[in-house]
């Protein structure tokens, strides 16, 4: 399977169906198994991986994986010159501590499952809260209109009582 389709006269890269969290997954997985310094220059970081899941990215997809890493200090990123004596520099990249603990804990796929799991939490706790609420108005209501027979019983038995 080709990586590349035809489009109007050019080769243009076949976009990802992979949803972004398992593409975050995908490289830091490669990273965190490949723990010399990986590097991105023109191709340098594989396109296709198979951890956590198959995985086939663009080169631009590559380059924001790498970036999001970067901004969320997954990895280490080193500027480092390539060729000997050659001024064209690259960036490499490396796991950082942080990467590997949110290896550990499952990655962006389970983070994201997590953070959904926790709001569903909230959301059925709010239910749960205002149906009590609810229960506990309409209780007090009967309570009340309760009392107030009651009240009324005893006064006309009181009344009653007395002639």
């Amino acid at each position: 399977m080709s990586e590349f389709k035809k489009s109007e006269g050019c080769l243009v890269e076949k976009q990802s169906t992979a949803i972004a969290t398992e593409k975050l997954d995908a490289v830091l997985n490669y990273l965190n198994d490949n723990r010399e310094l990986a590097y991105h220059y023109g191709y340098g970081l594989p396109k296709r991986y198979s951890k956590p899941k198959e995985v086939v990215l663009t080169s631009q997809e590559v380059l924001n994986v790498l970036d999001k890493l970067d901004r969320d200090k997954m990895v280490r990123v080193k500027i480092m010159g390539i060729g000997n004596g050659n001024s064209n520099s690259a960036e490499h990249y490396t796991i950082s501590l942080d990467g590997e603990v949110l290896l550990q804990d499952g990655g962006y796929t389970q983070k994201l499952i997590d953070e959904r799991n926790k709001k569903n939490k909230i959301a059925q706790d709010l239910r749960i809260s205002q149906r009590n609420e609810v229960f506990v108005k309409w209780t007090s209501l009967v309570a009340a209109i309760g009392a107030i027979g009651i009240l009324i019983f005893e006064i006309y038995k009181y009344f009653l009582c007395s002639y």
